[in-house]
């Protein structure tokens, strides 16, 4: 289920701009090759949750955020002081023991990457 709707969402970033290539992969982050000006939009395990199957460093994944040359927009709950939510949208969980339990999920970027109004 979590594969469907990451699958999903990447079409959804690629419907946006139709001459973007969109890639997606589940291998390790830091052993992406990721060519110059790029974009990438990363699902990683929420902070706090136990049933990826997987451990996950979130403090070295928001360290290699901050130190991209390119924007990295990060799909999470909840983020470091440093990144701002530029999206967020309330969705029901279903897939773990709390399902039917509304959270809100966000989209956030590094604040480097954010333009003053």
């Amino acid at each position: 289920l979590q594969r469907i709707e990451a699958a999903t969402r990447l079409r959804q970033l690629k419907a946006i701009n139709g001459n973007t290539r969109v890639t997606p992969s589940n291998i390790d982050y830091r052993e992406v090759e990721i060519p110059k000006d790029s974009v990438v939009y990363c699902d990683p395990p929420y902070s706090g949750t136990w049933h990826y199957g997987n451990q996950f460093d979130h403090d070295a994944f928001w360290q290699w955020c901050r130190t991209r040359e390119f924007p990295v927009y990060i799909s999470e709950q909840d983020a470091p002081e440093d990144f701002v939510q530029i999206f967020s949208v309330q969705k029901v969980v279903s897939f773990c023991r709390c399902s039917g339990k509304k959270r809100n999920e966000g989209l956030f970027l590094h604040k480097k990457w954010v333009q003053e109004p």
